[in-house]
């Protein structure tokens, strides 16, 4: 569990303090129920549900994170990928998918963001 406050930037410590281990330690404690939900789904045969609640909650640390690793956009990507049916208000699944992914992209190889830019345009 942990606690519901608005964590500080990680500019604000450098690399090594204690400050900065707790950070990167609290955002991998919230990246852990959506993932765990999305490995028991996979486990599961796809269960549509478990899906559907991690693609959302992937969603919300997404738009809460301040900066987010490049392994929150492809597990939200995967999750999308699996579900079945549109999650509840959302764009289509694919694009969902396409999105997360080409966020996962741009984030972890050297390409133009013109060509991402494209991507995430057609949905």
């Amino acid at each position: 569990m942990t606690p519901n406050y608005d964590p500080p930037s990680a500019d604000k410590y450098p690399d090594g303090t204690w400050e900065r281990v707790t950070l990167t330690d609290y955002w991998s404690a919230r990246h852990k129920l959506p993932y765990s939900l999305l490995m028991y789904a996979i486990e599961h045969q796809d269960d549509q549900g478990a899906l559907n609640q991690s693609a959302q909650m992937f969603d919300t640390l997404i738009e809460i994170h301040p900066n987010p690793p490049d392994y929150f956009y492809k597990n939200a990507g995967i999750a999308y990928g699996r579900v079945r049916s549109p999650v509840s208000g959302q764009r289509p699944n694919h694009c969902n998918m396409i999105h997360n992914f080409a966020r996962f992209l741009l984030s972890t190889l050297e390409l133009p963001s013109q060509t991402v830019g494209r991507v995430l345009s057609r949905c």
